[in-house]
C-alpha cells in the first residue's frame, strides 16, 4: 500500500486537499445556516459529516494521484525500454545494410576492374596485330612506324587514366551518398524515438521508405557505373577501329606514292585534334 504524505492532505498553509475541500464545505454550510436551512443540532451533524466526507475524499484523492503517477511512471519506463529495443534493431539493421552495400560495392569494383583489364588486353592485341602488319610494309620509314606506335601508346595510357579516374569518382560518390543517407536516417530516428507511440509507428514507415530509397539509389549508382563502363568500352572499340582505318589509309597512300615515285619515302601527316 502506498504511503500518504500528510502535508498533501493538510498543512499549516491551508493548501492541502483536505484544507481546500473544507474551505469550500465551510462556506456552503455557513450559507445554509445563515439561510436557516440548517438549525440547532443539525448544524453540528452536517459539519461533522462534511469533515468526515472531506477527509475520506482527500485521502482517496491522494491515493488515486499516487496510483496514477505510478502507472504513468510504468508506462514511461515501458516506452523507454521499447525505444531502446527499437534502436537496437535499427542499429543491427544498419550494420547488415552496410555489409551488404560494401559487398555489392566490392563486387561492382571487381567486375569493373576485370572488364577494364579485358578491354586493355583486347586493345593490346589490336596493337600487336598492327605491329605485325607493319613489318610487312617496307615503304614506311622507321620514324613513321615509331610515331604510330608512340601515338597508340599515348592513347592507351590516356584511356587507362580515364578509366581509373572514373572508377575513383564512382567509389567516392557512392561512399559519400551512402554515408550521408545513413547519417540522415540515424539523426531522424534519434529525434523521433522520444515522441508518442503513433509517431514511432510513422518513424518505422519512414525508415522503411528510406531503406527502399537507399536501395534504389545504390542500384541506380551501380547502373550508372555500368553505363559508364559500357561507354568506355565503346570508346575502346571505336579507337581500335579508327586506328585500323588510319593504318589502312596510310598504307594506301604509301602505295600510291611509291607507284608515282619509287624513290619516295612516304611520311604520314598528322592532324591535331
Amino acid at each position: 500500500m502506498a504511503d500518504i504524505n500528510i502535508s498533501d492532505v493538510t498543512n499549516a498553509g491551508g493548501t492541502g486537499t483536505f484544507d481546500v475541500l473544507m474551505a469550500a464545505v465551510g462556506t456552503q454550510v455557513e450559507l445554509q445556516y445563515a439561510a436557516n436551512r440548517i438549525t440547532g443540532s443539525d448544524y453540528a451533524n452536517v459539519y461533522l459529516g462534511s469533515i468526515q466526507a472531506a477527509l475520506t475524499q482527500s485521502i482517496q484523492f491522494n491515493l488515486q494521484e499516487q496510483l496514477v503517477e505510478a502507472q504513468v511512471a510504468g508506462v514511461l519506463a515501458d516506452n523507454l525500454l521499447k525505444a531502446k529495443q527499437l534502436l537496437q534493431v535499427v542499429k543491427q539493421t544498419d550494420v547488415t545494410e552496410r555489409e551488404m552495400v560494401e559487398k555489392e560495392s566490392t563486387g561492382a569494383k571487381q567486375r569493373t576492374i576485370l572488364d577494364t583489364e579485358e578491354s586493355i588486353k583486347n586493345y593490346e592485341n589490336v596493337i600487336l596485330q598492327v605491329d605485325q602488319h607493319n613489318k610487312h610494309v617496307d615503304d614506311l620509314s622507321t620514324s613513321s612506324k615509331q610515331r604510330l606506335l608512340l601515338d597508340e601508346e599515348v592513347e592507351s595510357a590516356d584511356l587507362q587514366q580515364i578509366i581509373l579516374a572514373t572508377d575513383e569518382e564512382i567509389k567516392t560518390a557512392q561512399l559519400a551518398e551512402i554515408t550521408s543517407a545513413t547519417s540522415r536516417a540515424q539523426s531522424e530516428l534519434t529525434d523521433k524515438l522520444s515522441t508518442t507511440a503513433k509517431q514511432r509507428i510513422l518513424l518505422d514507415e519512414e525508415k522503411a521508405t528510406s531503406d527502399a530509397q537507399q536501395l534504389i539509389l545504390a542500384k541506380d549508382l551501380l547502373l550508372k557505373a555500368e553505363q559508364i563502363k559500357t561507354t568506355y568500352t565503346d570508346r575502346v572499340v571505336k579507337d581500335k577501329q579508327a586506328s585500323k582505318l588510319g593504318l589502312d589509309n596510310a598504307m594506301k597512300q604509301s602505295e600510291a606514292a611509291r607507284q608515282s615515285d619509287p624513290t619516295l619515302i612516304y611520311t604520314p601527316k598528322y592532324t591535331e585534334v
